[in-house]
C-alpha cells in the first residue's frame, strides 16, 4: 500500500540529515538506496557522506504521513525547521516531470509552462 508523507535519511554517525516527501515511501527509499549504494545518487552531499561513512550509518525514517496535495507545503515547514545539511534546495518543490532535464535532455516548452504554473 502506498503511502505520501514526509521523510528524513540521518546520519546516525554526525546527525546530518536530508528531507523530502514522497507519494510513496516504500518506493522512495528503495530508489534513493540504491542509487547511492550504485554511487549515481543525485545529490553530491549525500552521496559524499554515503560513500565516506557507508550504508549503515544511514537510516530512512518517516516523519509523518500526509495527504498528497499538502506535501510540498509540508515538507517546507520541515526544512525551515530543520534546516537539513545534505539538501541541495532549501525550498521544497516537485521533482515530477524533471526527469528529461536531469538526463541532460533539454524540456519542451510544453512541459515548461506545465512547470511554471
Amino acid at each position: 500500500m502506498k503511502h505520501s508523507g514526509i521523510y528524513q535519511i540521518v546520519n546516525a554517525k554526525n546527525g546530518s540529515r536530508y528531507i523530502g516527501s514522497s507519494t510513496d515511501l516504500d518506493a522512495r527509499k528503495r530508489q534513493h538506496f540504491l542509487k547511492l549504494k550504485k554511487r549515481q545518487h543525485y545529490n553530491p552531499h549525500l552521496q559524499n557522506a554515503f560513500n565516506k561513512y557507508g550504508d549503515t550509518v544511514f537510516i530512512f525514517q518517516t516523519l509523518g504521513l500526509v495527504p498528497t496535495e499538502h506535501l510540498i507545503e509540508v515538507e517546507q515547514l520541515c526544512i525551515d525547521e530543520a534546516n537539513p545539511e545534505y539538501n541541495i534546495r532549501k525550498e521544497a518543490s516537485s521533482n515530477r516531470g524533471l526527469k528529461a532535464w536531469n538526463k541532460g535532455i533539454p524540456m519542451k516548452e510544453e512541459a515548461k509552462k506545465h512547470l511554471s504554473e
